[in-house]
């Protein structure tokens, strides 16, 4: 959480609410991956990572996010630069990898903590 305080540029000042969820495809969840928060509007993302089960916890200040899920790769060990890289485990639909096509969104209208799920 620390982290995405400081990727926020945000203040511990700054009214926040701590999200948390499971990313899931279909029922599937999606874990490890990168999942950024797009302010709708402009400014600069807010990103965490999911566990391997596909939970997530961010804290958020006040607003209307784009929501951005990248899955995360393991290289094997032994790997080296040229080798074929893996496919993740779980695919994410390519609508989901840009702040642009995403149709993820999240609302945060208080300061205040809840829960959101975000499936594909």
């Amino acid at each position: 959480m620390a982290a995405a305080l400081l990727l926020s540029g945000c203040s511990t000042s700054d009214p926040m609410a701590v999200v948390t969820g499971v990313v899931t495809v279909g029922t599937t969840p999606v874990g490890p991956c990168s999942v950024q928060f797009h302010p709708v509007g402009g400014g600069r993302p807010i990103a965490t990572t999911t566990e391997g089960e596909g939970s997530y916890q961010i804290a958020l200040p006040p607003g209307t996010y784009n929501v951005v899920v990248r899955p995360s790769v393991h290289l094997p060990e032994g790997w080296k630069e040229g080798d074929p890289v893996p496919d993740p485990p779980v695919a994410v639909p390519k609508d989901y990898t840009q702040a642009t096509t995403t149709k993820l969104q999240v609302k945060v209208e208080q300061p205040q903590d809840f829960t959101k799920d975000l499936q594909m």
